[in-house]
């Protein structure tokens, strides 16, 4: 299968694309930027739709992973490109999304079911945009729309999880009184793992996916902590919801996607991942 992946240059598009060809599939990257690694880059900017719509009926990918689908020009440009014919070999298209809109709905791997301009984050609300996009289209049929939670790994290119190693480290957790809100995660190379299984099966339409289980951010740090051998007896008053902010449980359980490990253990893995780094 020959599998197309806008922006899968760094993290878990990189690791998704390194499954991708374990499995024996042609993986084909394309960014704005060039790219030097394992497989042939294509340079094109996504929302040039003319300069993008020549490259898709040049490649004709088989299946599209989508990790750069932000907004509703993204979505309605990719679904106007497969009504044009620009992607006749399409079997699956992937797009990566959020599991935020479930901050504002009840739904789960359901259509947004609220008003968009009500959602006061704006990512978020540029997310359920494209979503909309995409299903209002007859590309939907061909796709999977998949809300991941929090994706952390020792080496989090946003520096969250690391952040938050050190904050259990270091003992500086707020006690648990306030609102023990639980919250799904999903570790870097397990989200790679569950996007690489998705696409390379039918489309799902909406889909969720994370390490099996749900915590609350207390005791995500009493994970990190023992996994750190530290104490978990904190004692400081930094709050974990700085860093993953939820607004209710954000917990996920899908029957579509592909079970993974549990979250302690994937939690574990990584905070000593981190801890292994800063001895080297």
């Amino acid at each position: 299968m020959k599998v197309l992946v806008l922006g899968g240059t760094r993290y878990m598009g990189r690791a998704a694309t390194m499954n991708l060809l374990a499995a024996g599939h042609e993986v084909v990257s394309v960014s704005r930027t060039p790219s030097d690694g394992a497989i042939r880059h294509l340079v094109c900017d996504r929302k040039d739709h003319s300069t993008l719509e020549a490259l898709l009926r040049e490649e004709a990918p088989e299946a599209i992973l989508d990790m750069v689908c932000f907004d509703a020009h993204d979505g309605a440009g990719m679904a106007r490109l497969f009504e044009s014919g620009a992607l006749c070999s399409l079997e699956h298209y992937l797009m990566v999304s959020t599991f935020f809109p479930y901050n504002y709905f009840d739904g789960r791997e359901a259509p947004f079911t609220g008003d968009p301009a009500a959602i006061s984050d704006g990512y978020t609300r540029r997310k359920v945009e494209a979503e909309a996009k995409i299903q209002a289209g007859t590309l939907f049929a061909k796709s999977s729309i998949l809300r991941l939670p929090f994706v952390f790994s020792h080496d989090d290119y946003t520096g969250r999880f690391q952040q938050f190693c050190v904050m259990a480290r270091d003992g500086r957790v707020t006690a648990a009184d306030k609102p023990a809100w639980k919250t799904s995660m999903i570790g870097m190379e397990d989200a790679g793992q569950s996007l690489s299984k998705i696409l390379q099966g039918p489309p799902l339409g909406y889909v969720d996916a994370a390490n099996a289980g749900c915590l609350s951010l207390h005791e995500i740090a009493t994970t990190v902590a023992k996994a750190l051998g530290v104490s978990s007896e904190f004692h400081g008053t930094d709050d974990p919801g700085a860093i993953y902010a939820l607004r209710r449980d954000l917990c996920l359980d899908s029957e579509k996607a592909p079970k993974l490990r549990p979250l302690p253990e994937a939690l574990t893995d990584e905070a000593q991942k981190w801890s292994d780094s800063l001895a080297n």
